[in-house]
């Protein structure tokens, strides 16, 4: 697959904004439009039959073949589980494709009432940012004002720009619980909340050693009960 240049608006953190743990929000929300992709494709509103019995390995790569056409590996293990939306049965998946010439994942929902009948959404898509983005964590936590848990999703982005910076760029997506009783083919992405934690870079950079501050669940976590949620 292709290898894509680190991105100017990466370059423009790093290097011209000061370490990324400075970085406001606004900017990182200016640089989340850019590392995202917003456009559905042809994936959506698709449903799939699970057979009785199939397991979920079967049942993922019988999709995924549906979907592309062909075999494709995924860049997260797949995860199901009928705690998060109160009698679903929801499946979270992240496929490596191509997106406009570029390395990317696509993240979907599969869920279901009888856990027969599977409905297809989109989580969101992860373009590349120097390389192609890696799903790091997958988990559920409260981040709005209803008791329901929000889907998050932290995304990294490992970095080496020669004698200048190496290490890994961090960013936490945020959305909003599913709410399987209403039609949605996308995942509700919620903006204010997931650009409070920023782009992060750690590792070496000009000289200096640069920390992240939330590079994986429980830190992010511990920051969302801080804020009170």
């Amino acid at each position: 697959m292709k290898k894509s240049f680190l991105s100017l608006a990466a370059i423009f953190i790093i290097f011209f904004l000061g370490k990324p743990e400075s970085v406001v929000a606004d900017v990182s929300l200016n640089i989340n439009e850019i590392v995202r992709a917003d456009t559905l494709g042809s994936h959506v509103n698709k449903e799939f039959t699970r057979n009785e019995g199939e397991g979920l390995e079967v049942f993922v790569n019988r999709v995924a073949y549906e979907l592309y056409g062909e075999e494709v590996s995924r860049n997260h293990p797949a995860i199901e589980t009928t705690h998060w939306v109160a009698d679903v049965s929801t499946i979270i998946l992240f496929f490596n494709t191509i997106i406009d010439d570029d390395d990317a994942v696509e993240g979907f929902i599969l869920f279901s009432k009888d856990e027969i009948k599977y409905n297809l959404i989109r989580i969101d898509n992860y373009l590349p940012a120097g390389n192609g983005a890696e799903i790091a964590s997958v988990f559920f936590a409260n981040a709005d004002s209803d008791p329901d848990k929000e889907l998050i999703v932290l995304c990294t982005w490992p970095q080496r720009i020669k004698l200048t910076a190496e290490g890994t760029l961090y960013q936490t997506y945020i959305y909003d619980d599913l709410n399987s009783s209403v039609y949605q083919d996308k995942l509700i992405y919620l903006a204010d909340i997931s650009g409070h934690f920023g782009l992060e870079f750690e590792g070496w950079q000009e000289g200096d050693n640069v920390k992240a501050r939330y590079k994986n669940a429980s830190a992010i976590r511990a920051e969302l009960k801080r804020l009170g949620y």
